[in-house]
């Protein structure tokens, strides 16, 4: 079964009302509330259709076990991922040089935190 709090978690993910995000799963809007407020199922064909329409895995929707909400993840990728695609040659270019220079700045500060504690500073020296 599909946990109505996943549900929610994707509705709210692309900003959408539980009125848009009824139609787009061809269900009427009383139909959703009552499914994301835990009342009613999700019915096979409902879930089928917010895998194939939001591009996530049939099977992560519907454990309830895992607890992770690591669906997201792909959501945000796919998203970003949409962005990209949507950008000329030459603002793709500039996005993958800030990039790069993100990663830099990322790895930079992680080498830093991770350097040895300067031996004069260190309580076992006092």
């Amino acid at each position: 079964m599909v946990s109505a709090e996943k549900l929610k978690m994707i509705r709210t993910h692309y900003k959408l009302s539980q009125i848009e995000f009824a139609e787009k799963l061809g269900v009427s809007r009383s139909t959703y509330t009552n499914i994301e407020q835990g009342r009613t199922a999700a019915t096979p064909r409902l879930i089928n259709t917010v895998a194939a329409i939001f591009h996530i895995d049939r099977e992560m929707l519907e454990d309830d076990d895992k607890e992770d909400n690591s669906f997201l993840n792909s959501l945000i990728d796919d998203a970003i991922l949409e962005k990209y695609r949507k950008l000329k040659p030459t603002y793709r270019e500039c996005a993958e040089k800030q990039l790069d220079q993100l990663l830099e700045l990322q790895e930079r500060e992680e080498n830093a935190t991770e350097s040895p504690v300067d031996q004069t500073t260190s309580p076992m020296t006092q």
